[in-house]
């Protein structure tokens, strides 16, 4: 038996590490987002010269280690280390608990089987890596730990992936909750199972481990920004984020009175749209304000029959990668699993993984902003959830020549349906990162071209430069550059308002605004609206300094204030 669990141990090991070998090999891994490369200029101090950690959207906890580490030196990739270690370690716990399930040479292939496929239909979260998505695997991998294991190393490896998913993304990890809460409950729901100290333990030691989490990760992020600045900042950014990214800005002609209120002009207004974000006179009560007109603006009630509508329509949809589609496949082969099996009790954690996910679907159409990698780590931990109640009603049967046939029979669908999704990530994400292995040598030319003239002191046109990501391993980008950005979601963070104020100086005289060359003419570009900005705000007329192009094709404009 020690024999067996071990050769499973060295199986999903191995599993994992080829796996993930073969998917950076063949399709690479970059970030899904500029989101992670924002994180990382932070964490290595490329923009404010100086490492920190007040990240804000990763725990203060993790930041600080990372923060460290960066500050030993920006050479060695700290934080694309941490987000395949992430993955690796979760990819492990996954397969080694599949296999657990599995006894026997034929079984353990079988079960090699399943790890392969659930693999596969991940590779858009691992070729395009991002930390809500990677955050929202280590839950998840949490919650198969417990299920399929239900012993004390299931218990603590539980704990550890979720602690550290919340520190990597504390949403992400929230909102997995619903999906293993439910189905751990529905698992336990029979009265036999709750009879059991040991079932009713389990629960509770869960319920007691979350909230212990939640204390602690609270505690971190107290500790990083419990400064009065930091908490108005927080205010603001939490209004920024409301606005931005679920209400939408409104016309300037629609808020005027708001805008006039606060002495914010057109020009600035319409520069702050377009993420110029400078620290300049919209402040938090001000875009408070413009939240509230848009509530107003969208109002009317919500419908509860349109939202439970919207969560069977998702699985309806066609998606590129084929995600919703094997969702609804592995609905039939759990109710099969079951019938074969005999276990009728499964349908308990069956209808608990239909009250998560209709919830949290319900949730995220309320909010009305469902991105990629909010939607495949759902997706994905769906399918797992229905795969763990597959499992878990084989393991539970007397292993018929029927029932195992059964379970061959839905191994073999679930690994044909995941290699055809996972056929249509991998050219997907090849095709993304095969760009950005290009596009990011752009970037490093335009900051070699700011180190080259020291004297000078440059700023980036967010939107210009939005679109460059990387690769999870790059290093050479992250190097401390002569040059800030003219605004992005933490542009008005304290530490970068005080930085750009050392940088800029008091009056703003004598910047450089580096923008893409969009082809037009110059007299043209010149009405451009950041161009228009930093010429209000400094109030001097925008002249041209430079005209340069970069390795993949496209040019620069910098402009002279």
């Amino acid at each position: 038996m020690k024999l067996l669990r071990m050769n499973r141990m060295i199986m999903a090991a191995i599993l994992a590490a080829v796996m993930l070998l073969l998917a950076f090999y063949k399709m690479g891994m970059g970030f899904e987002t500029n989101d992670d490369r924002c994180i990382i200029e932070m964490l290595a101090g490329t923009i404010t010269q100086v490492p920190d950690a007040h990240v804000q959207v990763v725990n203060y906890l993790l930041a600080v280690p990372l923060m460290w580490l960066y500050r030993i030196t920006w050479q060695i990739p700290w934080y694309g280390i941490c987000l395949i270690l992430f993955h690796s370690i979760s990819w492990f716990f996954i397969f080694e608990s599949i296999l657990y399930c599995f006894q026997g040479g034929a079984e353990l292939s079988v079960g090699a089987g399943l790890c392969g496929g659930l693999f596969l239909i991940s590779l858009y979260t691992t070729g395009l890596m991002q930390f809500t998505s990677t955050a929202a695997l280590m839950a998840t991998a949490g919650y198969v730990c417990i299920i399929l294991r239900q012993d004390k190393k299931g218990f603590w490896r539980f704990v550890c992936l979720e602690f550290l998913s919340f520190l990597l993304r504390s949403e992400a990890m929230l909102m997995i909750q619903p999906f293993g809460i439910f189905i751990l409950i529905g698992f336990l729901a029979d009265s036999a199972q709750w009879k059991s100290p040991e079932k009713r333990k389990l629960l509770y030691g869960v319920g007691i481990a979350i909230a212990g989490i939640l204390v602690i990760g609270f505690a971190g992020t107290w500790m990083g920004y419990h400064h009065r600045e930091w908490r108005e900042y927080d205010k603001y950014n939490k209004a920024r984020i409301a606005l931005f990214d679920y209400y939408g800005t409104p016309e300037y002609e629609e808020v005027r009175d708001i805008l006039d209120k606060y002495q914010v002009t057109e020009t600035e207004y319409e520069a702050y749209r377009s993420y110029v974000i400078t620290g300049g006179t919209i402040n938090s009560e001000c875009v408070e304000q413009l939240v509230s007109f848009m509530k107003n603006k969208q109002g009317g009630k919500v419908e509860a029959g349109s939202l439970l509508k919207g969560t069977l329509t998702i699985l309806s949809q066609e998606d590129s990668l084929s995600c919703g589609g094997l969702v609804k496949i592995m609905w039939v082969c759990a109710l099969i699993g079951i019938v074969i099996s005999r276990r009728v009790r499964f349908l308990y954690p069956m209808l608990g993984l239909g009250i998560a996910r209709t919830g949290v679907w319900c949730y995220l159409l309320f909010k009305g902003r469902i991105l990629n990698r909010v939607s495949y780590p759902l997706f994905f931990c769906e399918i797992v959830c229905l795969l763990l109640i597959i499992l878990c009603s084989y393991r539970e049967s007397q292993r018929t020549l029927w029932q195992k046939t059964g379970i061959l029979v839905i191994s073999v669908i679930f690994i044909f349906n995941g290699y055809k999704t996972g056929q249509r990530q991998y050219r997907y994400v090849c095709s993304i990162n095969e760009g950005q292995t290009i596009y990011i040598e752009g970037l490093k030319e335009v900051r070699n071209y700011c180190m080259d003239n020291p004297e000078k002191h440059f700023l980036l046109d967010n939107t210009s430069f939005s679109f460059y990501k990387g690769s999870v391993l790059e290093t050479e980008i992250y190097k401390p550059t002569n040059a800030i950005y003219t605004g992005g979601w933490n542009g008005s963070s304290p530490v970068n308002r005080e930085y750009s104020r050392n940088y800029c100086g008091v009056d703003w005289k004598d910047i450089y605004v580096i923008v893409y060359d969009d082809g037009n003419p110059i007299d043209v570009q010149a009405t451009y609206i950041t161009v228009r900005y930093f010429s209000e705000k400094t109030g001097r007329d925008a002249v041209l300094e430079d005209r340069f192009s970069v390795s993949h094709g496209g040019s620069y404009i910098v402009w002279h204030f």
